[in-house]
């Protein structure tokens, strides 16, 4: 008796092939959601930092003595930004780091941009 179907072993393979596959595909959409959620983020930390970049730019004389750090509203999110102030190797400019974290964040800043300003 000549039977045309696949054997059980045939069904296995074929089987641990097609779970490979499914798992390969979740991993993948797993990361890709994971990677939207942190360039969403960077990208609301950085319109921080340029709206501070802005107010420091034109910002009056005295601006070396604003405070250094606060917090601002983003889509809903509170941010902690901060900045600091450098001398730089030309004698009428200053060098100003600015630092934006989520609220709460520790370690590495979400977005961090450098600008430079005349002393007044």
């Amino acid at each position: 008796m000549n039977s045309r179907g696949f054997t059980l072993m045939e069904i296995i393979i074929a089987l641990l092939v097609l779970s490979v596959v499914a798992i390969s595909a979740v991993k993948a959409s797993g990361n890709a959601i994971g990677n939207i959620h942190y360039l969403k983020q960077q990208s609301f930390a950085h319109w921080v930092a340029m709206n501070k970049a802005a107010e420091i730019s034109s910002g009056p004389a005295g601006w070396e003595s604003w405070e250094r750090s606060g917090t601002a509203m983003m889509a809903d999110l509170q941010w902690v930004w901060s900045f600091s102030v450098h001398d730089t190797p030309e004698a009428g400019m200053r060098r100003v780091e600015i630092e934006v974290r989520p609220e709460g964040g520790r370690g590495e800043p979400v977005a961090a941009i450098t600008l430079f300003r005349r002393r007044p």
